[in-house]
């Protein structure tokens, strides 16, 4: 069982500040530095035990539980100074690799009826990074009437899947101009409301659009 004695306990490295001996005759010198894996007592031969990590190897050290010099109960700060280990490493960042190019229509799609075939397109050039001419087809398709802002909620919603899946494209104007036209599709959407209870009613998926970015942005690091 392990327990915390005086400012000694688990998880914490444990620095020699000055050389001593221990109950079993082993020599630790000043500077000398391990993990704590273990701080506990042994009742039957009355004896702290400490257990440190170093160099991958375990080692424990022994110390009358009744002893007047040396390391013990209170005294502990006098032989040891402790500092919280370091941080693991972050995970590794995943390979930037581009999605393969989707099949490029050259010819602008100017009809909002076909609404699939521009956002095609569209999304092809964004992959393509021709912002200009991506920008242009996606305004062809939004044009028009739009009751509701049913087709611009759809368009920002789908800009949001496009920025996802250019996350760890090696360019990264690609991802930032899908993620940039995604939240201002989706801010325009909000724009759109018709009273105060309609907007507050459109913010739930403005957020959760947002929090899918915001998550993706943490990954990317």
């Amino acid at each position: 069982m392990s327990c915390t004695i005086d400012h000694l306990r688990v998880d914490l490295i444990a620095t020699v500040r000055q050389e001593f001996t221990d109950a079993r005759g082993v020599r630790h010198r000043a500077g000398e530095s391990g993990l704590i894996r273990h701080l506990g007592v042994e009742w039957p031969r009355q004896e702290i035990v400490i257990e440190w990590e170093r160099g991958g190897e375990r080692e424990r050290m022994y110390f009358p539980l009744s002893g007047k010099d040396g390391p013990g109960n209170g005294r502990m700060r006098m032989y040891f100074d402790v500092t919280e280990p370091p941080p693991p490493p972050p995970p590794p960042r995943p390979p930037r690799q581009a999605p393969p190019l989707p099949e490029l229509a050259e010819s602008p799609v100017t009809d909002p009826e076909r609404y699939d075939e521009g956002f095609a397109r569209m999304r092809a050039l964004v992959a393509r990074a021709r912002w200009a001419e991506a920008e242009a087809q996606l305004q062809a398709i939004l044009a028009g009437p739009d009751p509701g802002g049913c087709r611009l909620e759809h368009t920002a919603e789908q800009m949001v899947d496009v920025a996802l899946a250019h996350a760890f494209d090696p360019n990264d104007a690609i991802y930032e101009w899908a993620r940039d036209r995604a939240v201002h599709l989706w801010y325009a959407w909000g724009a759109q409301a018709t009273s105060g209870g309609d907007g507050e009613a459109r913010l739930p998926s403005i957020h959760a659009a947002e929090a899918r970015l915001a998550a993706c942005d943490a990954k990317r690091g």
